[in-house]
């Protein structure tokens, strides 16, 4: 298993939620350009916290507003 895999697997599995990684990502890849509030509307979600786990999708990127 890669290294991301095994990331994924463990963000999974440390949320109260259950499993999301796959689910965000899908969304993600199939509505680019559309905004978080957007998002997390259609998923039900509120929108701080859909933001703070895809933050953690991809921590290498930093945002200066969120």
């Amino acid at each position: 298993m890669t290294s991301l895999h095994k990331r994924l697997e463990r963000l999974d599995q440390a949320s109260s939620a259950g499993v999301w990684t796959g689910d965000f990502l899908r969304i993600i890849e199939k509505n680019p350009g559309v905004r978080a509030a957007e998002l997390a509307v259609a998923i039900g979600w509120e929108t701080n916290k859909l933001k703070l786990n895809v933050l953690k999708l991809i921590p290498d990127i930093r945002y200066s507003r969120m």
